[in-house]
């Protein structure tokens, strides 16, 4: 694994964006990086204001505004944490200017909660949709970073994203205690219920479902040289993966995403999504595919 060598955090300068500039200059801090900040303004707001203000250059003031609350941000955290800080602003769409902005970075970081609540209800949060078309780790921050991260749980389904998302966890979280999480169904077992298949047929489907998984966790173990613990657990992923975090005090969940097609964000993308909402701790979403540089 390359080490992580640049951090790129967007902000909005709202209180949510907090934890997730403190949890951004830890990490960079901790593995040496460079930490860029990125700020974005949506064109249709800024059109609305030039419309709605007349007589005034509202984007330059604006921009003026937001120059001098990225610096003052920059210049904060590189003094608290002693890294190197440069500052970005663009504008336009704010997902697609984000991703320019974070080309290159080994991950990007940002709050859960953005500033316009209203919006995201509408359109879907900033790291929701940020989460299907990133191509880098996408750190997606809740609480208000306590030292480094210690429990990191990891959602598998031993896809080609599962090896990427345990990477992941490990670079990004060095020396956390790892917990590889796989949830499975029976298939069919309404169906089978339904046809009088004898319930010690159905139990012994789950419990070659369940040692299956085992064996595969396993070799995901081996394979990263990465010590970890195991659980199987029966289940919709999307509610087991919160509980075994819960149960850990897990202050990381870590999910590979399988792809950008448009089936795969129907599957995958409803548990990360679903994970990005209601998750108490903080998520990092990883690419089934990442650059050759990462």
């Amino acid at each position: 694994m390359n080490p992580i060598r640049t951090v790129a955090l967007a902000t909005d300068f709202s209180p949510g964006a907090r934890p997730a500039a403190t949890r951004a200059a830890q990490i960079a801090h901790a593995h040496q990086a460079s930490l860029t900040l990125a700020h974005v303004f949506e064109q249709d707001v800024l059109t609305a204001l030039r419309d709605l203000v007349t007589g005034r250059d509202v984007q330059a003031e604006f921009e003026a505004q937001a120059r001098t609350e990225l610096a003052s941000l920059a210049s904060a955290i590189g003094d608290q944490h002693g890294i190197s800080v440069d500052t970005v602003l663009r504008k336009g769409s704010p997902h697609a200017e984000l991703m320019t902005a974070a080309h290159g970075a080994d991950v990007l970081v940002l709050g859960a909660q953005g500033s316009h609540p209203v919006r995201h209800f509408a359109l879907g949060s900033t790291a929701e949709r940020l989460s299907r078309i990133a191509e880098r780790p996408l750190l997606v921050v809740r609480n208000e970073p306590i030292g480094r991260y210690r429990r990191a749980l990891v959602a598998v389904d031993f896809s080609e994203a599962s090896m990427h998302a345990l990477q992941a966890a490990l670079r990004l979280a060095p020396g956390a205690a790892i917990h590889l999480v796989h949830c499975f169904t029976v298939p069919f077992e309404s169906r089978l219920r339904m046809a009088d298949v004898p319930e010690e047929q159905i139990d012994a489907l789950r419990k070659r479902a369940r040692a299956a998984a085992v064996v595969k966790a396993r070799e995901l173990l081996v394979q990263a040289a990465a010590p970890g613990r195991i659980s199987v657990r029966q289940g919709d992923a999307r509610l087991e993966v919160l509980a075994a975090a819960d149960e850990d005090g897990a202050d990381l969940i870590v999910v590979g995403k399988q792809g950008r097609s448009l089936l795969a964000d129907t599957l995958i993308g409803s548990v990360t999504s679903w994970l990005l909402r209601e998750a108490s701790c903080d998520v990092l979403v990883v690419p089934a595919k990442l650059p050759d540089d990462a």
